[in-house]
């Protein structure tokens, strides 16, 4: 006969002090326990009595398990709603209304995993955001992929930048059929507007006509360039304006348009303005077209009617409806071929190319584009592994509800659709803080970012920001939330009571494995900032071949009307004699172009008693006072250096040692003579000194060759005064400002900074790139860190009764710590090999961002490891000194 065995329950089990509906729940629960233990023992062969008392003795201790039953259950919420016979999306939403009710019950569950999601989804739409709006999102142009830039390029000096001349230009537009239009934009240029009210530097391009149409641009106001406009026999005096530019001058007033501006010493009128949207994001600007105040047409350029032999354009072609970018590229060729021929003398030695102009704005910045985004993903999987860590221990807490859910006829699908709602709901609340954080990160990182690098559109979080935040958002609902679901699902819900708050076996291996993967990434991240952080320190050690301490920097325009080299050299030396006089100031020197700002107009040389007039190298040309050397402490390596009695008649020259060395090997260049410029037939200079090379286009690039000219026999319509002081001169930077702009009527100032910040300056990106990945590593090291702890606290829990059992047979607490630790390390001893085999080939793949290191620096290797390995003991710390503390018989008591 069979007993009654939810009679035999209710008659031993205490009151659990629960809600009458959750002990019925639970001595039914435990009445089917007894009767299967009971069908069990029966199959077995005993009698119905032998396989009652068997059965009675599976629950032994009624008191012990209603004091275990009270302090691991709450109350159960009611059963999930049954599924809706109407639409889908109404069942859907009955799922989110539960998961929104469950995650109220538990707040601090709920912020947590919404802070860590917010973390690891903002910091991805933040640099999305950056990313896509500078490299991602391709060039702001109608058809961009029709758009080619054509290179004429030194073979022998392929560093040098590759620029055209204004007669090759004219000679491919009439020679190519497969371009609609090829245009050419100048270096950026300063000019000066002078008013009534003030005077100001204008950064300005000069732009071929058709340049504009070429890019699709409408003026938001007046016109663009005509033909006429660009005529190198008759060039029209007209300008057209900047939106930013417009807007700030001139309070955005329509007016503007035919209005005459005083640009140098000529009048120019302006007839449009540009929309506010257009940037030019092509060479030679890279990235700093943002400060483009006033376009003009080419032909007004001074250097307009150059010859073929000096090359100062950037030229951008459109590729004809239909035509590929392999015809139009055959086609560059064969026509740089062909004036290679007929012009040898200008093109020798030149290679003539085409790409297109979309790679070529983007192809610096594609490495650390990938790297970036490559950073902010396994942050972002560090997170959700974080989160799922948390589900896991909560959907273990769980077990008993999900158990009785299934008795009372929840499939297991409605039970996975319902986590999964609710992993769900916790990633949609992520997203929104995530959005949050974006901004906050994105005003970060545009306040301190390189403008450079940031400036070449206007970046903001706009609706394709908010479709990634989305995709990433239902991207970590499933990689937080799946596991835990399918575990919590499909475990033995119908041992779940017995189990208590206990976690399973399975679990305890997917917390390994999850912690195991935090350390394999954390490791990467760790390598990979170290690497970033070990070439920065390498970058600035890299002397620049002068002295950048107390030294600053004022730019200047010359009067228009002082056009005779005396009129200039009697402003400079009053302007020089005035900043002497100041207290603080130990000497002042200037010259035509500061080192670390990049290319100056080069200059083809021809050296006397060598044949190379057949491929002239091209050496960087400035042109410098007699103290400036001195100022900027750059040393005279041999000869002598100008000085200021020299006559404008006398041609001499200094070059710097990177000259001599090569083109001068094994000889003293001093005395030697040397034609420059850009025609061989010019006079000859004399050689009077060599000193040290700098380096001009910033701490990573090789010095270049570089010929130094007198201001004597070169005066300068735009001075750049160097100024060393005695002592910091951050303070006296608006006073040395206004001796320039007023001791000599009025002229503009402008690039006032102390040399020390120029240097800085030219190490920004990659200082930028380097912190921005120095900080998500440590966020990374702090995410593995609670990784290795949650794994570790949940593993101590489940190990209590063995612990117990060890410590009640004599255990030490060093056991017990060893214990602990000893899982701890066998979590990172798969975690490392791992993550420094990934660092191997990452770091091979991201070598070119590199500067003076290898890929497998040792220093860098061995530091992460270890870093990564404290983390790891600090990690097992608190689970160990819990388990040390534990008393034996109330661990050996715990079911």
């Amino acid at each position: 006969m069979t007993p009654d065995w939810n009679a035999y329950v209710r008659q031993n089990l205490p009151p659990l002090g629960l809600t009458p509906e959750r002990e019925s729940e639970i001595a039914a629960e435990l009445a089917g326990q007894l009767e299967q233990a009971f069908r069990d023992a029966q199959s077995a062969g005993a009698t119905d009595d032998e396989a009652a008392a068997r059965a009675r003795l599976h629950i032994r201790d009624w008191a012990s398990l209603a004091a275990e039953l009270r302090a691991s259950h709450r109350p159960v919420p009611p059963p999930l709603p049954p599924q809706p016979s109407g639409p889908w999306l109404a069942g859907l939403w009955h799922d989110v209304r539960y998961a929104a009710r469950k995650l109220r019950q538990c707040p601090a569950f709920a912020l947590i995993a919404i802070a860590t999601l917010a973390f690891g989804i903002g910091g991805n739409t933040a640099v999305f955001t950056v990313v896509d709006h500078i490299a991602l999102r391709g060039l702001p142009y109608p058809d961009p992929a029709r758009l080619l830039d054509i290179e004429h390029t030194k073979i022998d000096q392929p560093e040098v930048d590759p620029w055209c001349s204004i007669d090759n230009l004219l000679d491919f537009r009439k020679r190519t059929q497969a371009f609609q239009s090829i245009e050419a934009v100048s270096p950026v240029w300063n000019v000066v507007l002078q008013s009534d009210a003030e005077t100001e530097r204008l950064e300005t391009l000069y732009v071929s006509a058709g340049f504009f149409p070429m890019l699709g641009v409408n003026p938001a106001l007046g016109r663009l360039f005509q033909l006429e406009d660009d005529d190198r026999a008759h060039p029209a005096p007209v300008a057209v304006l900047s939106y930013d530019f417009w807007k700030r001058r001139f309070a955005a007033s329509p007016s503007v348009v035919g209005q005459s501006l005083r640009i140098d010493s000529s009048q120019v009128t302006v007839i449009g303005v540009l929309p506010e949207d257009f940037r030019w994001r092509g060479e030679p600007l890279r990235g700093t077209a943002t400060n483009i105040d006033m376009w003009m047409p080419l032909a007004s350029n001074q250097l307009a009617r150059s010859p073929r032999t000096l090359r100062f354009l950037k030229v951008t072609g459109r590729l004809k409806p239909g035509v590929s970018f392999d015809q139009g590229r055959d086609e560059v060729r064969r026509t740089g071929a062909a004036l290679t021929t007929e012009f040898a003398e200008a093109n020798r030695n030149l290679s003539f190319d085409a790409v297109p102009l979309e790679s070529k704005v983007t192809a610096k910045l594609r490495p650390a584009v990938n790297l970036l985004l490559a950073t902010v993903g396994f942050v972002l999987l560090m997170a959700s592994a974080n989160v799922a860590n948390l589900l896991l221990a909560r959907a273990s807490a769980r077990r008993q509800e999900l158990a009785v859910r299934v008795a009372l006829g929840a499939s297991s699908g409605r039970l996975l659709r319902q986590m999964l709602t609710e992993s769900a709901v916790l990633a949609a609340l992520g997203a929104l803080a995530g959005l949050a954080v974006a901004k906050a990160l994105l005003i970060l990182i545009l306040a301190y970012g390189p403008p450079a690098m940031l400036k070449a559109a206007p970046i903001t979080l706009d609706l394709r920001a908010l479709g990634f935040t989305a995709a990433i958002g239902v991207a970590t609902a499933l990689l937080a939330g799946l596991v835990p679901a399918w575990r919590a699902v499909m475990g033995n819900s119908g041992s779940a009571v017995r189990e208590g708050r206990g976690i399973t076996k399975g679990n305890r291996a997917i917390r390994a494995a999850l912690a195991t993967a935090q350390l394999t990434i954390a490791l990467v991240l760790l390598i990979g900032a170290g690497l970033l952080i070990r070439s920065f320190l390498r970058v600035l050690a890299v002397p620049p071949g002068f002295d950048a301490h107390n030294v600053i920097t004022i730019s200047t325009q010359l009067p228009g009307n002082s056009n005779s080299a005396q009129q200039r050299m009697n402003i400079y030396n009053e302007i020089r004699d005035q900043l002497l006089s100041t207290p603080g100031v130990a000497s002042v020197g200037a010259v035509s172009r500061l080192p670390m700002l990049g290319q100056n107009l080069a200059s083809l040389l021809y050296i006397e008693g060598q044949d190379n007039s057949a491929h002239p190298p091209e050496v960087e040309f400035r042109a410098a006072t007699p103290d400036y050397f001195t100022t900027m402490r750059i040393p005279l390596r041999s000869g002598r250096l100008f000085e200021r009695h020299d006559r404008a008649t006398q041609f001499e020259l200094i070059i710097d040692d990177v000259t001599a060395d090569r083109y001068f090997p094994g000889a003293d260049p001093i005395g030697k003579r040397i034609r420059f410029l850009a025609d061989s037939g010019g006079p000859w200079f004399t050689i009077i000194g060599v000193v040290g090379s700098t380096r001009h286009f910033g701490l990573e690039t090789a010095p270049r060759p570089t010929i130094y000219r007198d201001v004597a026999t070169n005066p300068l319509g735009a001075p750049i005064f160097v100024i060393r002081t005695a002592s910091d001169p951050t303070p006296m930077l608006q006073t040395l400002s206004r001796i320039v702009r007023t001791a000599h009527g009025r002229m503009p100032t402008y690039n006032v900074f102390p040399m020390e910040q120029l240097v800085a300056r030219s190490t920004a990106e990659r200082r930028f790139l380097m912190w921005l990945l120095t900080s998500f590593a440590a966020a990374a090291l702090f995410l593995a860190g609670i990784g290795i702890y949650g794994a570790i606290a949940q593993s101590v829990a489940q190990r209590t009764q063995e612990i117990g059992v060890r410590v009640a047979l004599g255990a030490s607490p060093a056991d017990t710590l060893r214990l602990v630790f000893l899982e701890g390390l066998q979590i990172a001893a798969a975690g490392v090999p791992l993550g420094l085999l990934i660092a191997v080939i990452a770091a091979r793949l991201g070598r070119t961002m590199l500067f003076s290191i290898q890929p497998y620096d040792p220093l860098v290797f061995i530091t992460s490891v270890c870093t990564l390995l404290t983390c790891v003991a600090l990690g097992c710390y608190l689970p160990a000194r819990y388990a040390m503390g534990l008393d034996p018989l109330v661990a050996l008591r715990l079911d």
